[in-house]
């Protein structure tokens, strides 16, 4: 019996069916589209498991209405109509944010200095940005550019030079920077099932990518050096990270 890309993802062939999905032309949407079903359902299993995990912990979320919220069907136009006026997500991207509203693990600001958790959520990457937030936020890095560009055109101006402003191609950003302070997210429109969505130095890294780092670490990628390297340690204000790290990953589920 042939395997469907679907059981061969589900018996441990992960990355491999990933690579097949996002080659051009070799898969169909139904086959895509099942298999990112159940991406999505592994993330927001590994989501509520770690939140309950962390609260255990008595790790103090930022955001009064919890670290994650629930799209409701009602709401799903939301999507389309972000998707109508900057162009189209990546498919994961997409059904992501039809399971959730957004997720945010971020710490809350009396933990993040005090306490034996603190800096756990310094540099928070489970930390996706509801629609309306990536509204502002995008008009925020619009304005950023609008004031570079008028400011180098000023100064070749003076040089008596000319220059040509450049403007950004329509971006959706998630919320979180990668190591290098760049922004993640996605340059849209985007017809395909995942893509690049930062790099920092190391080679281009897609969403996919990034979640199963952030998953395989706890949440936390951060939380991994503290492990390793006795003087973070203090920062973080953890006596024993590595039995922090076993507890939170343990169990959750690979994608």
């Amino acid at each position: 019996m042939k395997w469907t890309r679907l059981h061969r993802y589900r018996n441990g062939e992960r990355q491999e069916v990933w690579s097949e999905l996002t080659t051009p032309g070799l898969c169909g949407d139904s086959e895509i589209d099942e298999v990112i079903s159940e991406v999505i359902k592994r993330v927001g299993n590994n989501i509520q498991t770690l939140a309950g995990r962390l609260v255990t912990l008595g790790y103090k979320f930022g955001r009064r209405d919890g670290p994650y919220k629930f799209r409701s069907h009602s709401a799903l136009g939301e999507i389309s109509q972000a998707e109508q006026a900057w162009g189209r997500f990546p498919r994961l991207v997409r059904r992501l944010y039809e399971r959730f509203e957004f997720i945010d693990f971020s710490q809350h600001e009396c933990q993040i200095s005090e306490g034996k958790l603190r800096g756990m959520g310094y540099y928070p990457q489970l930390y996706f940005l509801s629609l309306n937030e990536c509204a502002a936020l995008r008009e925020d890095l619009a304005r950023a550019e609008e004031a570079d560009n008028r400011f180098m055109m000023q100064m070749m101006r003076e040089r008596g030079e000319t220059w040509t402003p450049e403007f950004t191609e329509s971006f959706l950003p998630l919320g979180p920077c990668a190591s290098n302070n760049s922004m993640i997210g996605f340059t849209l429109p985007c017809e395909t099932a995942d893509a690049t969505c930062y790099d920092d130095g190391g080679g281009p890294v897609t969403f996919l990518e990034h979640l199963r780092h952030v998953f395989e670490c706890g949440g936390f990628p951060q939380l991994k050096k503290y492990i390793h390297y006795d003087s973070l340690r203090t920062f973080m204000g953890m006596d024993d990270p590595q039995s922090v790290f076993e507890y939170l990953t343990h169990g959750l589920e690979p994608i």
